[in-house]
């Protein structure tokens, strides 16, 4: 942030991930609204597989030291690999994880909805109304209630919205119906950049370390 007098300028207080920063740097350096939306979504992208493995873990641990679980009983191991396999995917002999509950999974671990609808506000105070009322043209994504007092399912649905929007960005099939269209699309995607943008900061400052 920019301040007006030398006197105000503060020597940095916390030291950020490099990879994150150069992401953000060249998503506020463009001029393309799917350059920038991307290169946020690529901020959240880097803890995927970390967050869903932590998540992972922590069930299965929940679920062995749970006192009605005896590594005797098929039933109780059956279940157990049941879980495993509804989380993991095969494909091309190799495992793989759902992107869409990975980004879940750090929306709930970074994102404050308080904090989100704040900031929000602050940019720009019809954009609460638009998520909640206007679903994404071309991507089909969802509209969401920001400012529900579900906050568990407020976030599902930012996760749909945003995931359907990434999905429109980055595959673009023929016959495809939620594909972004260059030019014609950038009207309705820059009302989805200052979402993706709140939510990277909020997931770049959790991730930093304090000097």
């Amino acid at each position: 942030m920019r301040r007006s007098r030398a006197d105000e300028i503060d020597p940095p207080r916390r030291t950020y991930n490099e990879d994150l920063v150069q992401h953000y740097l060249l998503a506020v350096s463009t001029d393309n609204p799917v350059i920038e939306f991307l290169s946020y979504y690529h901020i959240l992208e880097h803890f995927y597989e970390a967050v869903f493995n932590d998540d992972l873990l922590e069930n299965i641990k929940s679920k062995i030291t749970d006192p009605g679980f005896s590594y005797k009983r098929k039933k109780d191991i059956g279940q157990l690999i049941n879980t495993i396999k509804r989380s993991l995917q095969i494909r091309s002999e190799t495992i793989t994880f759902s992107e869409s509950e990975a980004l879940r999974l750090c929306l709930s671990k970074y994102v404050s909805l308080p904090e989100l609808i704040s900031k929000l506000s602050e940019y720009d105070e019809s954009l609460l109304d638009y998520y909640r009322t206007t679903k994404v043209g071309f991507s089909g994504g969802n509209e969401v209630d920001l400012e529900s007092n579900d906050e568990d399912a407020a976030l599902k649905l930012l996760t749909k919205r945003i995931y359907a929007t990434r999905n429109a960005l980055v595959h673009s099939k023929d016959g495809d119906k939620t594909k972004y269209t260059p030019f014609k699309d950038d009207r309705v995607l820059v009302k989805e950049v200052p979402l993706m943008r709140f939510v990277a900061e909020m997931t770049v400052l959790a991730e930093s370390v304090v000097q």
